[in-house]
């Protein structure tokens, strides 16, 4: 069916488990597209609502009840600039841009408007059928695709517009736990969403949403998520970042480059890990912070924090007994090891760091080298 067409390419689905969003075969902390959203320049958003306006122009005649196939090149071109532009940005540089253009080429036709133009007498004659709707696959998807991209540069700027000034709130709270969240929530957005809210803040324009198990992309392990079909960007995209408020994620400005960045604890951490911008030695935003001055409390530092948590609670375990001391020293020297590599290896600190600092992984790497050891020395047969 060309429903299911639309929804393979996954442009406009969410699955949310635990506090993590999965887009695209990908995952992220919740609250991530949210917050790489509202980093897209102005400019830029401009530029796209330019884009959409052949397509808003094209998508009209539809409505009118019959296509236009002369306005379908400039439509086409329009989308195809549009894709091109969103694949320089994020988050929409996380969609498979690839399939995303592939669907656009092949509903993008003469003979996908005359199919669409035949759906529509169907649909308006009470004819349509699960097996008449499969003559009409590609104006199935060209409905479908249409709106979507017509409505794109509206939707983010709608986005920006609305929850630009609720960022700007949560970033000028220093209380940032998951009911402090809650309390902004409460005193920003009406009690009781009117009328007029239902293209607004509140506006979450849900297709279906369902519970399904899937396998994690980060392995094998099966998760219950619940997913979330929209049928707009601007939808996705608030209720990424409002199920990231729920998760304890919020977001914050950083006070060296300007950009957003998220924050997935309740730590009041004030610049980025992302990298200064113009500094000759290549740092992050937040050693740039550190050496003017900005001195952050250990247990706030995403380095330091997981590093000083597993070192005192080897230490811990060393010294009640629970731990043999042998065992203790090479824990304590993959933590050392790993907090080394952190600072200097970014695409480490990002992808793994904090897996591997976790207490079962660094203590089943240790109990492994102490077996080999043993077992070199011959101690074990």
């Amino acid at each position: 069916m060309a429903v299911k067409i639309v929804e393979d390419s996954a442009v406009l689905t969410l699955d949310f488990w635990d506090k993590e969003t999965i887009y695209n075969g990908q995952v992220f902390p919740v609250g991530t597209l949210a917050c790489d959203a509202l980093n897209i320049p102005g400019e830029v958003v401009s530029h796209m609502e330019k884009l959409c306006e052949k397509l808003n122009g094209f998508m009209k005649t539809f409505d009118s009840g019959k296509g236009n196939p002369a306005l379908l090149p400039e439509a086409k071109f329009s989308a195809m600039k549009l894709l091109e532009l969103m694949a320089k940005h994020k988050p929409f540089s996380y969609i498979n841009m690839a399939a995303f253009r592939d669907l656009v080429k092949r509903c993008f036709t003469p003979n996908g408007v005359k199919s669409a133009n035949a759906l529509i007498q169907a649909q308006k004659n009470s004819k349509l059928s699960d097996q008449i709707a499969d003559k009409y696959l590609d104006g199935a998807l060209l409905s479908r695709l249409l709106p979507t991209l017509a409505h794109f540069g509206f939707s983010l700027k709608a986005y920006q517009e609305t929850m630009l000034p609720f960022a700007q709130r949560l970033h000028d709270s220093e209380d940032r736990a998951r009911a402090d969240y809650a309390r902004i929530f409460d005193s920003y957005f009406p009690k009781e969403p009117t009328f007029e809210d239902a293209g607004g803040w509140m506006s979450m324009t849900k297709v279906t949403m369902q519970y399904l198990t899937m396998e994690h992309p980060g392995g094998d392990l099966p998760v219950l998520v619940t997913r979330s079909h929209y049928v707009s960007f601007v939808g996705m995209l608030r209720g990424d970042f409002f199920e990231a408020l729920r998760a304890g994620h919020g977001v914050r400005r950083c006070f060296h480059c300007n950009q957003w960045f998220l924050t997935t604890n309740a730590h009041s951490v004030k610049y980025c890990d992302g990298l200064a911008p113009g500094d000759p030695k290549g740092r992050t935003c937040r050693a740039v912070g550190a050496k003017n001055g900005y001195k952050e409390d250990a247990k706030a530092h995403p380095i330091k924090g997981p590093y000083v948590t597993r070192r005192n609670t080897i230490s811990k375990y060393v010294s009640d007994g629970a731990m043999s001391k042998e065992l203790g020293a090479i824990a304590l020297r993959l933590t050392e090891e790993k907090r080394t590599r952190a600072f200097t290896d970014h695409d480490y600190f990002l992808n793994c760091y904090a897996k591997e600092m976790g207490q079962k992984a660094i203590v089943a790497e240790a109990k492994a080298i102490l077996a080999a050891q043993t077992a070199k020395e011959g101690i074990l047969p």
